[in-house]
């Protein structure tokens, strides 16, 4: 988790709040969004999971390109595509603290 968090976001200054960023679906949940710069096209990263002790949540998160990468606490990884410039995210519940989730949204260079 660590490893990839750190990869993600080597310099993860500012992360920003951004729970009024995402649309909730259903239950709870906490949103931090990483903007890359300042321009439209500016690749952003977001950390999100389940408030602790409110079962699971189904978030809708803007994204700007088409795929982006879901990283899960255990590291492994996903590419979602998306809908109308929005990824939907299934986040899991915990009675104590929920796993975090990260969704990278950056220009992929070959």
């Amino acid at each position: 988790a660590v490893r990839a968090y750190v990869s993600s976001l080597p310099w993860p200054f500012p992360m920003q709040p951004a729970n009024n960023d995402v649309k909730i679906l259903h239950g709870q949940a906490t949103a931090f969004r990483h903007l890359d710069g300042t321009a439209v096209e500016a690749g952003q990263v977001w950390v999100l999971w389940a408030v602790a002790n409110t079962s699971d949540a189904a978030v809708e998160v803007p994204v700007r390109r088409e795929c982006v990468e879901v990283i899960s606490v255990d590291g492994k990884t996903k590419t979602l595509n998306a809908t109308g410039g929005r990824v939907r995210l299934d986040l899991k519940g915990d009675a104590k603290m929920a796993a975090p989730v990260i969704v990278v949204d950056r220009i992929v260079r070959p």
